[in-house]
This record gives structure tokens, sequence and C-alpha cells, in this order.
């Protein structure tokens, strides 16, 4: 019998993860275009240039990760590291000084966000590469993904319901989102400091990477065509995510004509998305992976067009439906991804030879803040182009209905649409579950006979 993998000691890490992905994403376009007074195509540049760093630096730590032998491991020793960086640098960043020069601010804010995310790419580019060295079994490592996805949603839950209400009690503006920021650091930090010591005595399979010229290791890497056909599919998905999320705020604010709506909204989103976990975990027992994600992305696309027709003088019963429409399907979309990236991992080993997982976690992880950083500039853009009033620090700015239409279609129309075309791609992904079993019991025969 298989040893299980410590599933709640790899898992808590997604109380960092989901947190460090939804604070941003959902606070920093409002945060520059309504305290700072950035305009919103600028701020949405800036967001998407400060992502083009992690590009690089993804990849390389995955590299470096796959390189590193110490007595914690390959992996475990960035955990620490990247927990500790993302929680320092955390605290400032949404405590930016009133520069009198625009572009001051905006320095500064972009300075220590890429701070922030250099501590994310060391956290979490060797810590998605762990799972397929803690067990080769496909269900194990879809329930660690599981396991993390109900912690990253929860983590979700607590940046999109508590951190907007912390940003409110505090009476808004600068104070409200300093407040917001030292607490997301807290639990941020805390959990990834809490994964290493969660997974110190996980067992992790001895392979050795093969040390081959950096340039061909990523060439090769890029010839796995599971993985790039996912990938494509994924940046898209997180664009779409990215707009959706980033907008949010301004949907509450303007559409409904009720800021304080923005923690109910993410109330309806995230609660079904972490108690649909568990069936979506099920399902993929006996359903394939790609046609759980397209059905997930359908939902999600659906919820989001409906939400087009609501307005103020909507019943929030009605808003709160298609939420939970939405959010059934985000519960999918989290389980469904993360778990594929350690099958394409899986799957290049065996037919390479190679230990290759930090290549293929970090390119994920860059494709992922990519797609973010795409979904801030569309966001920006449409924002822009619709005529969105950027103000510094008021409560209400009268919006022309040109500037009201860009809301709802960047939050509702362009992230429907992105989803819809991320199941299409999805629809050639070649990965099976009968392909990755057999070949798992192929290989554990061939160990057996070797022995």
């Amino acid at each position: 019998m298989k040893e299980a993998p410590p599933y709640l000691g790899f898992g808590i890490a997604g109380l960092g993860t989901g947190l460090i992905v939804q604070v941003p994403i959902l606070f920093l376009l409002v945060y520059m275009t309504d305290i700072l007074a950035i305009p919103a195509a600028l701020a949405g540049l800036a967001l998407f240039g400060s992502r083009i760093f992690d590009i690089i630096t993804d990849p390389i730590m995955g590299i470096i990760s796959d390189r590193t032998h110490t007595r914690w491991g390959r992996r475990r020793p960035y955990l620490l590291l990247g927990g500790v960086t993302v929680a320092v640098s955390l605290v400032f960043l949404f405590s930016a000084p009133l520069y009198e020069s625009m572009y001051a601010r905006l320095a500064y804010v972009i300075g220590v966000f890429i701070i922030v995310q250099t501590g994310v790419t060391i956290f979490m580019v060797p810590y998605y590469a762990m799972p397929p060295e803690m067990t080769d079994d496909n269900y194990q490592r879809t329930k660690l993904m599981s396991t993390r996805a109900f912690f990253s949603l929860t983590g979700g839950l607590i940046g999109g319901v508590l951190a907007p209400w912390i940003v409110i009690s505090a009476g808004g503006g600068e104070k409200g989102y300093a407040l917001m920021s030292f607490v997301a650091a807290v639990v941020c930090g805390g959990a990834f400091v809490a994964a290493f010591f969660g997974t110190a005595r996980a067992r992790f399979a001895g392979r050795d990477a093969h040390t081959i010229p950096v340039k061909r290791q990523i060439k090769v890497a890029l010839n796995n065509r599971p993985f790039n056909i996912f990938m494509l599919s994924f940046v898209i998905y997180v664009t779409g995510m990215g707009c959706f999320t980033g907008t949010v705020p301004y949907f509450a604010r303007y559409t409904l004509e009720r800021p304080e709506a923005l923690s109910v909204i993410w109330f309806f989103i995230l609660v079904p998305a972490i108690l649909a976990i568990p069936l979506w975990t099920v399902v993929t027992k006996t359903i394939e992976k790609k046609s759980c994600f397209i059905t997930a992305l359908g939902m999600m696309a659906t919820g989001s067009l409906c939400l087009f027709l609501v307005d103020a003088q909507s019943p929030l019963s009605q808003v709160w439906l298609f939420c939970v429409i939405f959010g059934l399907g985000f519960g999918g979309t989290q389980v469904i991804a993360w778990s594929i990236l350690p099958d394409v991992i899986q799957w290049d080993r065996w037919f390479s030879g190679m230990e290759r997982g930090g290549i293929f976690s970090g390119g994920m992880i860059a494709f992922e803040k990519t797609g973010f950083a795409l979904g801030s500039l569309v966001a920006g853009a449409i924002l822009s182009i619709f005529g969105y009033l950027e103000s510094a620090g008021k409560e209400i700015v009268e919006q022309t209905s040109d500037a009201l239409m860009g809301i709802r279609i960047a939050t509702d129309v362009a992230p429907a649409i992105l989803f819809v075309i991320a199941g299409i791609i999805m629809l050639v992904y070649p990965l099976t579950h009968h392909m990755m079993t057999s070949r798992a019991n192929t290989e554990a025969d061939s160990n057996l006979t070797a022995n």
C-alpha cells in the first residue's frame, strides 16, 4: 500500500497562494486609479510591464530548484525564503507615499510589486514542482492539488471578502488599504512558512536532474505537446479571470451602486467554489480532466454573461445566483488546472528520463502571471477606451454612460469570451486517464523487474 503524501502540510500553502493572487489582482488597479489618481490605461500597462520580469525569472527559478541539493531537499528551502520575502514586501505594497508626481507614485507601487512577485516566484515554482516527486500515483496527485485548491480558494475568500471589509471598516482610503496589506502579509507569509515545516517528513523520489545546457533543457521541455496546448488554454483562461477580478470593484461600485457588495460577490463566488472541490475531485476519477476543465470554463462563461444582465435595480438574489454559477465553475478550474500540471511533468519524465519539473512549474506560473497581467492590461484598456475617470481617493465619481458600459464589458463580456476560447483550445489536449494509468503501471512493472 502506497504511503499517502502530507496532504495538509502541502496544501496549507494554498492559503497564501490564493491570497497573494487575489489581493493584488482585485485591488491594485482600483487602488492606482481611485486612490493614487493614476489613469486606468497607464495603470494597466504598468501592471502588465511589471510581469515581464516574471517571464524571465520563473523558468530560471525552475532550473535553479531542479539543480539544488540540500539536506532539506531540492525544493523546500525556497519555500522558507519565498515566504519571508513575500511577507516583508507585501506590507508596503498598499502604503504608497502620496508623492506630488504621479509617476513617482506609480514607480513606488510597481517597484514594490516586483519585489512581492519575486518572492512569489521563489516560493511557487519549487512548490508546484513537488507533487510528482512526492507520489507517482495519479489520484494522489489530484488529491494533493485538491487540498491545495481548497486552501487556495479559502485564501481567495479571505482576499475577496475579508480584505474589502477591512478596507471599508478602516475608513477606506490610504489607511484602509495599508491595514489590509499588513493583514494579508501576515496570513500569506505564515501559510508559506507552514508549508515548509508541513512537508518536512514527506518522502521525495530520489531523482537527480540531468545537467544539460539550459537552452537545450528549455527547448526540449517546450516540445512537450500536452504542456503547450494546456498552457495556451490556461493563459487565456487566466487572462479572463484577471480581467474579471480587476474590474469587479468597479462593477460593485458603479453597476450595482453598492461598493459594500464587493465582499458579498466574492462570498457567493468562492464559498460555492470551495464546496465544489470534493465533487470535482471525485468526478475526475471517472471523467477526463480536460472534459471537466471545459465544463468548468463553460459554467464561468455562463455566470459572467448573466451578470451583464443585472443593474442597480436587479434583485440581489439574482446577482448572487449568477455568482454561484461562476463560482462552481471556478472551483473546477482551480482543482483541475493544477492537477494537470503534475501529469504533464510525469509524462515528460517517462519519455525523457530527465527531472525537469521545475521548468514546467516555472513555465506555468510565468504563464499564470502573464495571464493576470494581460487581464489587467485588457481591463485598463477597456476602461480607458470607454472614458473611465480616475480620482484621488473620492468615494464615488460620476461616470459617463459610456464609462459605465465599459465597466460592464470589462467585467462580464470580455472574460466570458476568453473562457470560451480557452475551452475550445482544450478540446485537443491529448493526455487521458487511461494513458496516464497504463504508463504508470508499465513503469511500476519495469521497476519491479529491475529489482
